[in-house]
């Protein structure tokens, strides 16, 4: 197959859940099919991201990323009806033509279009098939934000809300095939286009993590708990809230041995200022494995987001016991208790993993069953498998 794929951030390093899902998914099709890779990038030195994906995608087209906060994106935002969040990749010329060029000079078996952020330029009447990669529902992570927060910020969010949603589904619908990364994501497409949606989960890399070895806890070392993500993001900041004010604290009360680790990019001044003698804030993190491979529990206290959390599905690969919301857990095929340890209130988190941290045996189990779901579940080239059918499929069709 020849396809053409639009990214709204340039793939390479895959450091965010969207360059992760990009780059794993062309990285596995370019073994058997030819890709053309347009994407967005944000002001930094491209040279070597861009030489690393040449190995997959030929050729490549970026196209420089608009901040979000500009006059030009309040005003569409306020006298267009389209929602905020959009108006940064709304309306490139240059990205317009890109992709009228290449259909127009090439013959391609269908345009790939990743996620909710690339779908103003999916157009009717292309001239190819078209897939959209859902990764999230986009307005239901807005929703849930905007459920944490008071007046007035609560109404505009709920005002964001209502035209993300309408963007969105106006988008699943013009797709002629959707994707998404969870069940429950792909029965709310399924709901709005009376069509199929394929179940295309996020995935990890096994034999990365698998060539990684875990240090061997000794009897007296202090237990190590530990959050991942881009601090950046507010799904991520609201998760460490929550864990620095109402977890933590009664944790470290029972288990004074016991260090919590933060690793991730981009901290603002408050989560700089959280570090302290049993608070550890880590941006020189080059390989995560390396924060997962030397902590205890990983525990993901997600209130805000959609689809599936690669933070988890990572943790589970390396062997990593999990504690986390039901938000968090959504969309991995795990049971409760048995493959990660759930509870959505934050006495109960603490109490999970003060237990779970007095219970050797149970992590040992945890971290079994966690491998054994991704492994069987959660693995990329399988993955990749399944979204070569559904492309199989729609091309069929429309032949």
């Amino acid at each position: 197959m020849k396809i053409l794929w639009l990214a709204p951030i340039f793939p390479y390093p895959p450091y965010s859940g969207g360059q992760t899902r990009s780059f794993n998914l062309i990285k596995n099709l370019a073994r058997n099919h030819q890709i053309t890779l347009l994407a967005f990038w944000r002001p930094n030195r491209l040279q070597g991201p861009i030489k690393a994906m040449a190995k997959y995608c030929q050729p490549i087209k970026t196209f420089p990323g608009r901040p979000i906060w500009s006059v030009r994106n309040l005003s569409l935002a306020a006298f267009s009806g389209l929602p905020l969040t959009i108006t940064h990749f709304y309306g490139d010329r240059s990205v317009t033509s890109a992709l009228q060029k290449e259909l127009v000079s090439q013959k391609y078996d269908l345009a790939h279009f990743e996620s909710f952020y690339t779908s103003p330029y999916l157009t009717e009447n292309l001239g190819v098939p078209t897939v959209l990669g859902n990764e999230n529902v986009e307005y239901r992570v807005y929703q849930r934000f905007g459920r944490q927060k008071k007046f007035p910020l609560s109404l505009i969010l709920q005002l964001e809300v209502a035209k993300m949603k309408r963007f969105e589904q106006a988008a699943w619908c013009r797709a002629d095939l959707n994707l998404a990364v969870s069940g429950v994501d792909a029965q709310a497409v399924r709901q709005v286009t009376g069509k199929k949606c394929w179940v295309i989960p996020n995935g990890v890399d096994l034999s990365h993590f698998q060539r990684f070895k875990s240090r061997k806890r000794r009897q007296n070392d202090p237990f190590i708990l530990l959050f991942v993500g881009d601090f950046k993001y507010f799904t991520n900041q609201d998760a460490i809230r929550l864990l620095v004010e109402k977890v933590w604290p009664k944790v470290a009360s029972r288990c004074p041995e016991a260090t919590l680790r933060l690793v991730g990019r981009h901290p603002n001044d408050w989560i700089k200022g959280l570090a302290s003698k049993k608070i550890i804030v880590d941006t020189g993190v080059d390989d995560i494995r390396q924060a997962y491979g030397s902590a205890d529990v990983l525990l993901a206290p997600m209130r805000i987001a959609s689809g599936t959390n690669l933070k988890i599905l990572e943790a589970m690969a390396a062997g990593l016991p999990v504690v986390t919301t039901s938000v968090g857990i959504e969309g991995i095929r795990a049971k409760t208790g048995r493959d990660a340890l759930v509870a959505d209130d934050p006495d109960q988190l603490a109490y999970q993993v003060i237990s779970l941290l007095k219970n050797v045996a149970q992590r040992q189990q945890l971290s079994a069953a966690g491998q054994k779901i991704v492994k069987q579940h959660y693995d990329w080239p399988q993955i990749t498998k399944t979204l070569e059918k559904a492309y199989e499929g729609l091309i069929n069709y429309h032949s």
